[in-house]
């Protein structure tokens, strides 16, 4: 009897100690509003689908809120394509690669700050563009122990989609 009392106690420890590890999962909160250009103002968009989808296949998915505020939490070690979606705007996405992060410095959460505009009116060669290049990249700076946008790449994009606004 005390054999399997002690069996229950060490299965009923081994249950939870698991239960706490899938809880405090280290993550990267990416956070920030999505806005539609709207004539000379920027205007907050309800119901925008955000979707981060890793390379392993996980997703995870919100939706902006009323004030076109979202808040998306990814766990570390991996690397996600985050779209940006809504029924009647041109879809966009970012790249984050949340790997390469030293296992003593998983033990805190790091947050990361996207705020997106969306268009309405794409041409072709715009949709083009936005379909085949991340608007934005992020990973983790190891000297910083933050993440870091490759500001150089959006740059890139963007001087590939003021060419395509012509066309």
């Amino acid at each position: 009897m005390n054999a399997t009392l002690s069996t229950l106690l060490v299965c009923l420890l081994l249950v939870f100690c698991t239960g706490v590890d899938a809880q405090e999962q280290p993550f990267v909160e990416l956070q920030g509003i999505v806005t539609q250009i709207n004539g000379r103002s920027e205007k907050a968009i309800e119901g925008v689908l955000i979707q981060a989808v890793s390379v392993q296949g996980d997703t995870v998915e919100t939706t902006t809120g009323a004030e076109g505020l979202y808040a998306l939490k990814m766990p570390l070690g991996q690397v996600y394509n985050v779209h940006f979606r809504h029924k009647r705007l041109t879809t966009k996405y970012a790249e984050l690669d949340a790997t390469g992060i030293p296992t003593e410095r998983q033990a805190a959460n790091f947050e990361l700050v996207l705020d997106m505009t969306l268009l309405e009116n794409a041409n072709t060669a715009q949709i083009k563009v936005l379909t085949s290049n991340p608007i934005a990249k992020a990973f983790y700076k190891s000297r910083s122990n933050t993440f870091e946008f490759d500001y150089k790449h959006s740059k890139q994009v963007y001087k590939l989609l003021d060419g395509a606004e012509t066309q």
